[in-house]
């Protein structure tokens, strides 16, 4: 089965911690920096297209074509076609219902599918087109048996988690699935782990929690440096806005236009058209941060094992 080079999976198996947003900062900020970039919502709650990237919900496919691809792969008669431009260099592979009947629809087949081949040729025949610099995947946490297919296409895995029992669960439950996907044969490489949400002023308790991550990974990747600190106020206007950290800290000329209300009105209590966050510029910076080592990390993974196989031949 052929591997992209540059595909990072974002994956978690429990909810709310931050998958979404951070396939969105970091794909921006990339693209920012003009590169081409391809993000895919491989989620069927279709939450990074609508609300973080801002996908017009009439132009949503509801994830009906990678659906397609998914069960069916390019032989299936439909090429992978992704909503282009979302942000100028940035395009977006649609999530939303449609792909949570994927798998049901390969249990009942009676035709063997292998949902991580049709994955990996679709998107090796989108990319052939497109010249995608990096492609990073934001997983759904409910559906195993697309998460074993997406560890076993993509080459670089990112954990993001919160500190709280119940997502520390859905790490455990993660390893297990990761560890399932080695035995297939899948070469991918966990390169860190980010808290998500985090108290900035609970350092001490930070290396704790990341000795617990490490011990359900059975890993010896360091965690990512960079955390994305907690901020309840622009969580609503990343979401309402839909824009990245980045974008509100810093918007581009098209942006200030549509925010110039809501700009001039920051800190109005009776305005209605608002934004509720006083300062964006630290968790933006915090993103900033975490595209930096994910950067880094996945040129160090890739160098390694170039030099390995060199060594091979």
């Amino acid at each position: 089965m052929t591997v992209l080079a540059e595909t990072v999976l974002v994956a978690q198996q429990k909810g709310g911690n931050g998958k979404s947003s951070v396939v969105a900062n970091i794909g921006v900020a990339i693209a920012r920096k003009g590169r081409k970039v391809l993000v895919i919502d491989a989620d069927q709650q279709g939450n990074l297209t609508l609300d973080d990237l801002g996908v017009p919900e009439e132009q949503w496919d509801k994830g009906k074509n990678l659906a397609v691809a998914l069960q069916y792969g390019p032989g299936g008669g439909v090429a992978l076609e992704p909503y282009r431009n979302i942000r100028p260099n940035l395009d977006i592979l649609m999530g939303g219902p449609a792909i949570g009947m994927v798998s049901t629809a390969i249990a009942t087949s009676t035709e063997p599918v292998d949902m991580a081949e049709n994955f990996s040729l679709a998107l090796t025949e989108l990319c052939g087109r497109e010249g995608y610099d990096i492609i990073l995947v934001d997983s759904g946490h409910g559906d195993k048996v697309l998460l074993i297919a997406l560890l076993q296409a993509c080459r670089y895995l990112v954990v993001p988690t919160k500190e709280d029992g119940a997502s520390l669960n859905g790490v455990r439950q993660l390893a297990a699935s990761y560890r399932r996907a080695k035995r297939y044969g899948s070469p991918i490489s966990l390169i860190g782990v980010v808290l998500f949400d985090v108290n900035p002023n609970a350092s001490v308790r930070l290396p704790h929690v990341f000795n617990q991550v490490k011990e359900l990974l059975g890993s010896e990747v360091e965690p990512f440096q960079a955390t994305i600190r907690s901020s309840p106020a622009l969580a609503i206007d990343m979401r309402e806005r839909h824009l990245t950290a980045q974008e509100l800290a810093k918007p581009s000329e098209e942006q200030k236009a549509s925010l110039l209300t809501a700009l001039r009105n920051r800190g109005k209590k009776d305005a209605t058209d608002r934004l509720w966050s006083k300062d964006p510029g630290a968790v933006a910076q915090d993103y900033q941060e975490l595209t930096r080592e994910v950067l880094m990390r996945a040129s160090k993974e890739r160098a390694a094992a170039a030099s390995v196989a060199g060594t091979q031949e």
